[in-house]
């Protein structure tokens, strides 16, 4: 990615991308397990131009705060978030979350789906004090209590520190010959070994309900 719009130094290009985006592509980047590759087109004097250092100034400072959610970091085990992006890190059994904030709910309230771990304690990087901060079950969701207002604009870092074993529910992988079937064929519903999530279906139309059968093995 270029901090302007060219690969190479171009004197008429000022286009020049915002530290908010350049912080927020980092957190993307690393919340799918990839690396960040910023390009730096030098004049041709081989000095680099004064709003290149400025961002990458910013960016840095950012980072001093928040280097913990990107190095040796993981990618996201969540497919999509509204606010924001994730990080993971894991150490044995025990698993961190970083929840990249882009869009700071006005209520300072942050909704988490899909996770199904215990968790023991939410924090938020670059905290002056070292507050810990209070949650809620709501359905399907943990709603963690944070302030009104995050700590940086750009990209505020809370930090989730489970309490058990990772598990996230997510959509089951369904796998068939075919899209399309007359009369019968197998179906496999892909669910992991680890997980808390139990699959059900029905083959009548009906919504499934706990006493509906499981998947797991294929069906036909």
């Amino acid at each position: 990615m270029t901090i302007n719009d060219t690969w190479g130094f171009k004197s008429n290009d000022h286009n020049w991308k915002s530290v908010e985006t350049l912080i927020q592509q980092l957190c993307d980047i690393a919340s799918k397990g990839g690396n960040f590759l910023l390009n730096i087109g030098p004049t041709a004097e081989g000095e680099i131009p004064q709003p290149s250092i400025d961002r990458l100034q910013q960016v840095g400072e950012w980072m001093k705060v928040n280097g913990d959610a990107i190095y040796g970091s993981s990618a996201s085990v969540f497919r999509r978030l509204p606010w924001g992006r994730c990080t993971t890190k894991r150490d044995g059994d025990a698993t961190t979350l970083y929840l990249h904030v882009f869009d700071w709910p006005a209520d300072g309230k942050l909704r988490l789906s899909g996770l199904l771990s215990e968790i023991g304690r939410v924090r938020i990087l670059g905290q002056l004090t070292r507050n810990f901060w209070t949650f809620d079950r709501d359905g399907d969701s943990y709603v963690f209590n944070l302030p009104e207002r995050p700590i940086d604009p750009a990209c505020t870092v809370v930090v989730v520190d489970l309490a058990e074993p990772l598990a996230v529910a997510q959509p089951p992988e369904i796998s068939a010959v075919d899209e399309k079937f007359v009369g019968s064929m197998q179906v496999a519903v892909g669910q992991k070994a680890d997980t808390k999530v139990v699959y059900r279906y029905t083959l009548d139309g009906s919504e499934p309900v706990p006493t509906s059968a499981a998947a797991g093995q294929p069906f036909t």
